[in-house]
């Protein structure tokens, strides 16, 4: 009886650590992010930070409307440290919140056009650590977005590998298949295509598509930097 409940708790926990974290950030993400996760994991990659970057736009907005939209924000992210700067022909608002490894920015500029204006939202979520390192129970994200313009990013370190078969074998670990790769002197960079992924899919000059990329960088004789992104990196690598 002892093992069933101690069964049934540590299942309610993984239940509501899903819960909390699709609220974050989207059932499609997390599924991305923890595929990410895994392959990581399982090719012994020591996992050093990892980010979301997501972009939004809308246009045609009155100022009115662009008035409500600031004010919702404002007033949601109240606990973030606001930075606004404004002129005659562009407004933009920074906001930052530092919670230990965890920094979270948001960037708003407002530009006119045509009588209307063109709001642009960026989101970034930076996190030191590994993915179970900060617990977040709250959306975290104050606009609409659209899943294809979605950026994910893990990052860790990997000892005594070959930067080629390692890429290699994160890519086999999730599932996807290789289209392009790039070697060069103490790089690789490889991309692929994974099915189940389809929200994010970005097509190369070979009209093949991609929506998963792995770089992995030669720091020294035993030592390897690896990234792993969807659908392709956007960091320095």
């Amino acid at each position: 009886m002892k093992i069933l409940s101690t069964i049934i708790i540590f299942s309610i926990i993984l239940f509501f650590g899903f819960i909390q974290l699709t609220n974050v950030l989207g059932l499609p993400t997390f599924q991305e992010l923890d595929e990410m996760k895994r392959a990581a994991e399982k090719n012994d990659i020591d996992i050093q930070k990892w980010n979301v970057y997501i972009k939004a736009e809308q246009s045609n907005i009155s100022l009115n409307k662009i008035r409500q939209k600031l004010h919702k924000i404002f007033a949601e992210k109240s606990g973030y440290e606001w930075k606004k700067e404004a002129d005659q022909h562009h407004y933009q608002a920074i906001g930052v919140l530092k919670q230990e490894n965890l920094l979270e920015k948001i960037i708003i500029s407002v530009l006119p056009k045509n009588g209307e204006y063109t709001i642009t939202y960026t989101f970034q979520l930076m996190v030191e650590g590994d993915l179970e390192s900060k617990v977040m129970t709250e959306p975290i994200i104050p606009f609409d977005y659209k899943n294809k313009n979605t950026f994910i990013t893990v990052e860790g370190i990997a000892i005594n590998h070959s930067p080629n078969r390692l890429s290699e074998k994160i890519l086999s670990s999730m599932n996807a298949e290789k289209v392009e790769e790039l070697h060069e002197q103490e790089f690789v960079s490889v991309s692929g295509y994974k099915e189940n992924w389809n929200n994010n899919n970005l097509k190369l000059k070979n009209e093949k598509l991609m929506n998963i990329q792995v770089g992995v960088r030669e720091l020294d004789d035993s030592r390897s930097k690896v990234t792993i992104a969807t659908p392709i990196i956007i960091s320095e690598y």
